[in-house]
């Protein structure tokens, strides 16, 4: 989940979407779990990165954007429960 938001959050940004919390904390909390866990955190962005690549190719770029600008907005909010 974190890495989904951390690449969806990178998008939004470029795409001028205020969010209360930005792709860096998303990462911040990427590079915990991977601490934490030994999970691979890059590879876990990468496989997120390929999941909206093939989203846009199933589903269309316009509608895959969108989603992926809503997904930031829901990332958002679980950031702010995270953080409280």
């Amino acid at each position: 989940m974190s890495a989904g938001c951390a690449y969806v959050v990178s998008i939004a940004e470029g795409s001028e979407v205020n969010l209360n919390y930005g792709s860096a904390d998303w990462l911040g909390l990427v590079r915990i779990i991977e601490q934490r866990t030994g999970l691979d955190g890059e590879k876990a962005i990468q496989t997120a990165k390929a999941k909206y690549n093939k989203r846009a190719r199933v589903m269309g770029a316009d509608e895959a954007r969108n989603h992926m600008l809503k997904r930031a907005r829901d990332c958002d909010r679980e950031m702010a429960v995270i953080q409280s």
